[in-house]
């Protein structure tokens, strides 16, 4: 039997009626199979698919102090204005702010996140973000995650020397702020960020003494903004930047559920995945990058 292939049709040439016909019941066979099975399987990868966890990417932005005067802005220091044209910005494209908590419910009790959700945070805890980003957030109905050091709000809480150049938040301002629902706080040492190694291990700290260092200064925080803002934070920004391969076992035995790095990638959040949490990364924002081009590597448009 010879078989001739053009444009997919089989035709078959000085073949015997018998042959014919079990050719023919064959392929009836195998046509009625591939109908079945496109049936009740259509694609396959679907079928892969289905089987994994949902997950939806949150871009994060960093900010760290606000200031008006503009011989001061820089890498980390921006504008009021900037930073409610950024917000604008982000309304306009349709991102919806969230936190932390907001995270933890997603991949602990599906929980559905904001089709295009952005997160807003806000390290160090100067003052000026009660004096400018507060309003601001107000203003945008948005949401921001502010991370403390404790030890500085701890003396700016029982100083009369308060300028919003320098000082820190109070604990009095922070339980006003707690209040809002738009202001959640989290953990960013109690005396780590004054340290060139940050969350790091010391040279020559053995595994023991690391944990027990990093535990008693970040509980120290724990329960400062725990009596002010009258909950448990469960978000810890690491000093920096940097931390150590120990590091997020140790804060996940102390109950924090988040992680904060400063390396600038988008994250990826998995439902059921809580370890994805860990080390969430952040694209900080400069004074000097314009917002157009900044949000487009930000948010990878």
């Amino acid at each position: 039997m010879r078989q001739l292939h053009s444009f997919g049709v089989i035709r078959l040439r000085g073949s015997k009626p018998a042959a014919v016909l079990c050719f023919l019941l064959v392929l009836a066979v195998g046509v009625f199979t591939a109908k079945w099975a496109w049936k009740t399987h259509p694609i396959q990868a679907e079928s892969v698919s289905a089987g994994a966890e949902p997950s939806i990417e949150i871009p994060i932005i960093m900010y760290h102090h606000f200031l008006e005067d503009p011989g001061r802005l820089g890498d980390y220091v921006v504008s009021p204005q900037q930073f409610a044209d950024d917000l604008a910005y982000l309304q306009q494209l349709g991102y919806t702010t969230v936190t932390t908590e907001d995270l933890i419910q997603y991949v602990d009790n599906n929980v559905p996140l904001p089709e295009k959700p952005v997160m807003i945070t806000i390290d160090d805890g100067y003052e000026s973000v009660y004096a400018y980003a507060y309003p601001i957030l107000k203003q945008f109905e948005s949401k921001a995650v502010v991370a403390v050091i404790g030890r500085f709000s701890q003396e700016y809480s029982h100083s009369s020397d308060h300028s919003v150049l320098y000082s820190h938040l109070t604990w009095d301002q922070i339980g006003e702020m707690s209040q809002s629902g738009l202001i959640e706080f989290a953990n960013h040492s109690y005396d780590l960020h004054d340290s060139a190694s940050g969350a790091r291990r010391l040279s020559g700290e053995n595994t023991d003494e690391y944990r027990l260092r990093l535990s008693r200064d970040v509980l120290q925080t724990q329960e400062l903004l725990k009596d002010a803002s009258g909950t448990l934070v469960h978000c810890f920004a690491y000093p920096f930047g940097f931390y150590s391969k120990d590091s997020d076992s140790i804060l996940a035995s102390l109950s924090f559920r988040v992680t904060l790095s400063c390396e600038e990638r988008i994250s990826r959040i998995c439902r059921g995945d809580p370890q994805c949490l860990y080390r969430l990364g952040r694209f900080n924002r400069p004074a000097s990058a314009s917002r157009d081009a900044f949000f487009k590597k930000a948010l990878g448009l």
